[in-house]
């Protein structure tokens, strides 16, 4: 009888235990719901992280309430709540309780746990904040070690972890491990995952860059962005600007194939994202214009980057040239260009599909001006559709840069022409490009913009005066036509008036050149007056005339500045180290060419 008392007395106390404990996950899955939808809301401007403070308020409350439970449980909710906590306190920027709840989480990770798939998802949270955390303070290495460690988990999970992944809702709810492998919102748990180890990678990426490690940044963007698209998770704007970025990256590297896929699949994913937009129906045209107005500036920016891979792939093909001529003896040195291929990257967008018009722009070196041309003509194109976008009315910078960028294209080209008349008349779409912005551009707002449009204009010109020369130089018995004598000086002129005019923008405003010159326009400056110290020797004038003489004095003139600067400032030598030596000859030199040339005026009189 008492025996079965007891039993009963057990029996009734297990019962009550289970009450309370079903009642106690009921409480925490109420509150669970109530941090959701709090955290799902937008806060008012002067409140802004309101809504934050009360899931926070709610969370830590879940955490006390959870002690009662069984230590397993125990465990496996405090990883999960704690990882909210130290997210959620980063996202209020009060990190030293933020690196206080994510370390906590440590605390609970035993050996067998380690790749526990209820808990896997919480610890790569925590491991990546943590290298969010240090990130902010500034701290490389250690954010680095965070985001490696949270890499190799994943890996190590993906090998060898199993049974069903587990968010905080499937651990208060109670849902057996049959219950969690069947659940149809299991494969968003796995893209939970996967989404947590992209954004790994998004960081590291950052990580690497601030840390110098420009190839492992450049695997860590292309990583993320791959995945991104395969698991369809990106904002299509960020993507595509994201993907043309890259292609920089690639360029550096002389991976022209790469490049152009990246800038491809750019391309793809702004026309298809686009092409949504144009049936979608929006709340009025002023959200309407603003999302069309985001396109544009995106569309623009990708064009401007397939611009700047026509520009970068005819400049490295100049240099790779040139380097080929300089060491043509040296088997060992010199590969032929065309060997030099990259392995194509389109598999690693497989639901990309380049347009025919990418497609079919150039990715390997050239050689000639005709492949030049073939390169030169999809930029030219593309950077005209940029302006379409960034016209001069409403966006003058970008529209300048852009006039710019064609110019430096057309630059590019011009080195692979072998006929001075027709480099002659590239540099002179040079000039085109350059004088409308700087006729337009107001001094005050625009000085730094349009010193650079006066320098330019002074090469383009100086530029001519060579197509020109050589011109003359290639003709029967060398001798010049007074048009060509025309032309010649000019260019000379205009290139003259050019340089003066970026050396009088520099001045003060009491008309004083400053002493010394910021690091900034050092060179710039000495640059101007080695220029015009050439220029004004290249004026084809009668010898032995006055004019004549007063060029040669100001030949003069213009080395002594560069000389005289160096002697005062000794710094800017490495500045100009190497115009340095034939400003220092020409100016030791040059006195007696002065004195004879004026000795012989006399006589001439």
């Amino acid at each position: 009888m008492c025996a079965s008392l007891g039993w009963r007395r057990r029996v009734r106390i297990v019962k009550q235990e289970t009450m309370s404990e079903t009642d106690n996950m009921l409480a925490l899955y109420a509150k669970y719901q109530d941090v959701e939808n709090l955290l799902l809301k937008d806060d008012p401007p002067e409140q802004p992280y309101n809504s934050r403070y009360k899931a926070r308020e709610l969370l830590e409350e879940m955490l006390r309430m959870s002690q009662d439970l069984t230590a397993s449980m125990i465990k496996k909710l405090s990883i999960h709540i704690l990882a909210k906590l130290g997210a959620i306190d980063q996202e209020v920027e009060e990190l030293a309780k933020s690196q206080e709840h994510l370390e906590a989480v440590q605390d609970f990770i035993d050996s067998p746990d380690a790749l526990s798939s209820e808990t896997i998802i919480p610890r790569l949270v925590v491991l990546n904040q943590l290298g969010i955390l240090w990130t902010s303070r500034g701290e490389m290495e250690k954010a680095k070690s965070y985001l490696l460690e949270a890499n190799a988990l994943y890996e190590r999970f993906k090998t060898n972890g199993e049974g069903p992944l587990s968010l905080l809702e499937d651990l208060i709810r109670g849902k057996s491990l049959g219950e969690r492998n069947n659940d149809e919102n299991q494969p968003d748990r796995e893209k939970a995952l996967e989404l947590l180890n992209t954004h790994t990678y998004y960081y590291l990426a950052q990580v690497y860059e601030k840390l110098g490690a420009r190839d492992k940044a450049g695997e860590c963007c292309h990583i993320t962005l791959k995945k991104q698209l395969k698991l369809k998770e990106f904002n299509s704007l960020d993507w595509a600007q994201n993907a043309a970025t890259l292609s920089h990256f690639y360029e550096v590297d002389d991976n022209f194939p790469a490049a152009k896929t990246h800038l491809g699949a750019a391309s793809y994913v702004l026309t298809r994202f686009l092409s949504e937009m144009e049936s979608k129906e929006f709340k009025d045209d002023e959200e309407r214009n603003d999302l069309m107005e985001k396109i544009g500036q995106t569309q623009g920016m990708v064009l401007r980057c397939w611009g700047k891979y026509a520009l970068v792939l005819l400049q490295k093909s100049f240099e790779r040239m040139c380097r080929q001529s300089e060491n043509s003896e040296d088997p060992l040195v010199v590969k032929n260009i065309e060997d030099e291929e990259f392995p194509s990257m389109l598999e690693e967008f497989p639901s990309i599909e380049i347009d025919p018009e990418f497609q079919d722009v150039p990715s390997q070196f050239v050689k000639t001006f005709e492949q030049a041309r073939q390169v030169f003509l999809p930029g030219q194109r593309f950077l005209n559709r940029a302006k379409e976008i960034f016209t001069f009315e409403e966006h003058c910078t970008d529209f300048t840069e852009i006039n710019q960028e064609l110019s430096a294209l057309h630059k590019a080209l011009v080195v692979f022409e072998p006929n001075p008349d027709r480099r002659f008349k590239i540099h002179k779409r040079r000039v085109e490009l350059l004088e409308m912005p700087l006729k337009e551009l107001g001094n005050a707002s625009y000085l730094l913009v349009r010193r650079q449009l006066m320098f330019e204009l002074g090469e383009t010109h100086e530029s001519m005066m060579d197509a020109k020369l050589d011109q003359i130089r290639n003709s029967p018995g060398h001798s010049a036509l007074s048009s060509q004598m025309e032309k010649v000086n000019t260019n000379v002129s205009k290139a003259v008036s050019f340089f003066k005019a970026y050396l009088d923008s520099l001045q003060n405003k009491e008309g004083h050149m400053p002493d010394p010159f910021p690091a900034e326009i050092c060179r710039p400056a000495l640059v101007a007056y080695f220029h015009l110290a050439r220029l004004f020797d290249k004026f084809m004038v009668a010898e032995r005339t006055t004019e004549a003489f007063k060029n040669k004095l100001q030949v003069y003139y213009y080395f002594k500045k560069i000389v005289d600067y160096c002697q005062s400032h000794p710094e800017a030598e490495g500045v100009v180290a190497e115009e340095l030596p034939l400003c220092q000859e020409m100016v030791r030199l040059l006195p007696v060419k002065i004195e004879k040339m004026k000795a012989e005026l006399q006589t001439s009189r």
